[in-house]
Formats: C-alpha cells, structure tokens, sequence
C-alpha cells in the first residue's frame, strides 16, 4: 500500500536549493566513507608490504645459511671420498682426479636434464623469434639505406 509520501508518481518535487543541499550532503558523506576507505586501504598496504619486506628477509637469511650448510655438507663429502680413497692406497693425485671426474659427470648429467627442460621453457621459440626480429630489423636498415 503507497502512502502519498513514498508514491513517486505524487511526490511533489523538491525546491532547488534543498534538492542541491542534499546531493550535497550525500556528497560529502560518499568523500568522507571514500577518504576513511583510502586509509584503511594505505594502512593495509603499508602492513602488507612491510610483511612481506620481513617474509622475503627471512627467506634470504635462510637460503644463505642452506646454501653454507650444503657446501659445507658437500666438501665434507668430497674430503672424506678423497680421504677414504687414499686409505685404499690410491695415490693423492689419482684420488683428486677420480673425485673431479665425479664431480665433472654430475655436472654434465645436470647440464643435460636442464637442456632437456629448455624446450619445456619456449627457449627454441624465443630464439627463432628473436632471429626473425633482427632479420627484419636488419632488412628495414639496408631498406632505408
């Protein structure tokens, strides 16, 4: 049931200077909920980033101290095959080349798993791309030439 207050269709209008006063004070209530909603959003942000500057610090501080413990953890390997080598009777010079040929196939087999992910990665079509970039710039330089 519509009351003569409510029913749009017998609403008189307002005055022009209360309808601008109220666009007005809606207005100035939207900048207000606007501003306090930029605050909460800056205040966040900031927290987030210095959450996450903490997080990426700590990450940092622990792959350097993996990264000393796992060198150290691999020269204690090599020195104890060099050592367990020359307990054998091989000669210093042959156990130094036997752990270096050791350490050169580990080496190789990690250079051609990661060779075999290349393609994986778009690599070969990153380069025929790239070469037909600089065919064609090249061929645009002789053209204007």
């Amino acid at each position: 049931m519509h009351t003569p207050d409510n029913d749009p269709q017998r609403a008189e209008p307002l005055p022009l200077d209360e309808a601008a006063r109220r666009i007005l004070d809606e207005g100035t209530g939207l900048g207000r909920q606007l501003a306090a909603l930029w605050q909460a959003h800056s205040e966040l942000f900031r927290a987030e980033l210095a959450l996450s500057r903490s997080t990426l610090l700590r990450l940092g501080l622990y792959a350097l101290v993996t990264l000393a413990l796992a060198g150290s953890a691999w020269l204690c390997l090599l020195a104890a095959l060099i050592g367990g080598l020359l307990a054998l009777g091989c000669p210093g010079w042959l156990a130094a080349l036997l752990t270096a040929l050791l350490l050169l196939s580990g080496t190789l087999i990690c250079l051609l798993l990661a060779r075999r992910l290349l393609p994986d990665l778009g690599f070969r079509h990153s380069r025929d791309a790239l070469r037909q970039l600089v065919t064609k710039a090249n061929t645009e330089t002789e053209a204007r030439q």
